[in-house]
Formats: structure tokens, C-alpha cells, sequence
């Protein structure tokens, strides 16, 4: 799975972080820094130009190299620092704890992240995949739209927050009317299937226009295609009363 992170901004002096995972250590810390795959050893530090880490079957990519903090050591605490209930035990108890994280520093204005999680993999297959992203494009990562393409399996997936236009193949692209969230399936060059949704649960219905020629219709879709601009209009009826906020697939 993919996450991604942007606006994120804080008027305050005081530091500002994205925990990736923080976890008991279960085996060694493997990472690939600037190209080169090592085994780290216990401590804290700051990585630039990390492109993955491995750890307990886990993997964490940075499709583009970035600097994470990582720590893979010791840590202390009493259960007594963090509750206020009676009988909390104040002994102080100390684990190995495996840490990875972005530090955006303090006042952050517009601090970004993205990295993809992989879970259940072997350290070979990781190294092997990585090196093309597990085929996952990163389209855009901005505060107005978030979107992902996943070469392999023919599917993009959008979170508009206002109006926009995206492409997600060379030549072909997807407009939004409003904001609202979107995916499609592809197949041979052509969007076999297109799935929308209001999150915010406030709309009646969804304007989608998309790249190429489709004539199909429905109950709750009507298709308007463009022959002069090659292109289609799709205006979907969204749920309503305690449906609101479900999905809507269309096949095209």
C-alpha cells in the first residue's frame, strides 16, 4: 500500500514528524542508501538518500531517495510517564525498538512524504522490486491531488480536493468537477471500469470527464462523448440518506 502525505505545516516552534512504524525489534535493519544495500547497526541516526528498509518481513520504499530517521536500539520507559490510573506499575522497563520516520523539523510551511509499505516479503524479493517501485507510479502528491498508478495491474487511483485534471497514461486524462475520490481499471489502452466516490457525503452527484470515446449508460450514469475533443463526460448519481459516501462503479 501507498501513503502519502502534503500541506503539512505547523505555526508553532516545535518539531514535527511522520512515524512510518515504530515496533519491537524482531531481526536486523537492512537498508539500501544511495544504492548500496547494508545491514545497520543498534543506534540512531539520519539517513539521506534512502531508498528502502527491511525489517521483519517488512518493506519500506521511498520511491524517490529521501532522508528518514532510523533507529534500531534500546529505549526506556515506565507505564507510569503515559497513564494517571492507580496501581500502574513504575518500574522501569526496556525493549529494543525498531523506529522509522520523517522529521519535518519545526514550522513546517508545506512538508511532504510518500513511501510504499510491503508486507510479507522476503529480503531478496525486495531488492529485486524495489528497484522498479513494486510498479507503482507516484502521479501526484500535492494539496489540491493525490494520485497512483500501478503499472502491473492497469489501475489509477485519485483523491481530488477541488476541481482538477490529471493525467495517469500519456495522452489520456481524468477531470474532476468538484472534489471527490476515483479509480480506474484498464484494459488494452482503454478504461474498462470507473469507480467514484463523495467522502465528504455532501454531493448528489459526480461530473467525471475522461480521455476517449464510450457511449455506455445506466440507471445511475449518463455518458456524453465528445467525437471533435475525443473525449467523454460521465455525470454519475451518487447514494443517498445512509448509503452516502459509497462507492458508484460504472463499466465502460
Amino acid at each position: 500500500y501507498v501513503c502519502l502525505g502534503t500541506g503539512i505545516r505547523s505555526a508553532k516552534n516545535l518539531p514535527v514528524v511522520t512515524t512510518i512504524n515504530q515496533a519491537l525489534m524482531r531481526s536486523e535493519v537492512t537498508i539500501m542508501e544511495d544504492g548500496k544495500v547494508k545491514k545497520l547497526p543498534e543506534g540512531s541516526r539520519e539517513i539521506n538518500k534512502l531508498q528502502w528498509v527491511y525489517h521483519d518481513k517488512v518493506g519500506y520504499i521511498f520511491p524517490e531517495p529521501a532522508t528518514v530517521q532510523v533507529s534500531n536500539q534500546a529505549q526506556q520507559g515506565r507505564w507510569s510517564d503515559i497513564t494517571d490510573q492507580k496501581n500502574i506499575s513504575t518500574q522501569l522497563v526496556s525493549e529494543n525498538v525498531f523506529m522509522l520516520y520523517f522529521n519535518h523539523g519545526a514550522r513546517p510551511s508545506n512538508a511532504s512524504y510518500q513511501y510504499i509499505v510491503v508486507p510479507d516479503v522476503d529480503e531478496l524479493e525486495m531488492i529485486g522490486t524495489s528497484k522498479v517501485n513494486r510498479d507503482i507510479e507516484i502521479i501526484s502528491n500535492t494539496s489540491e491531488l493525490q494520485a497512483v498508478r500501478h503499472n502491473q495491474l492497469e489501475i489509477c487511483q485519485f483523491a481530488f480536493y477541488k476541481a482538477g485534471t490529471a493525467e495517469f497514461t500519456k495522452g489520456q486524462e481524468i477531470s474532476m468537477g468538484s472534489q471527490g475520490m476515483a479509480m480506474i481499471k484498464m484494459q488494452q489502452g482503454k478504461i474498462s471500469e470507473l469507480t467514484v466516490a463523495d467522502p465528504s457525503r455532501k454531493l448528489n452527484k459526480l461530473v467525471v470527464t475522461i480521455s476517449g470515446i464510450y457511449k455506455s449508460g445506466g440507471n445511475e450514469f449518463l455518458c456524453l462523448p465528445d467525437n471533435e475533443q475525443n473525449k467523454t463526460t460521465i455525470i454519475l448519481d451518487l447514494p443517498q440518506g445512509v448509503y452516502a459516501g459509497k462507492s458508484t462503479v460504472v463499466k465502460l
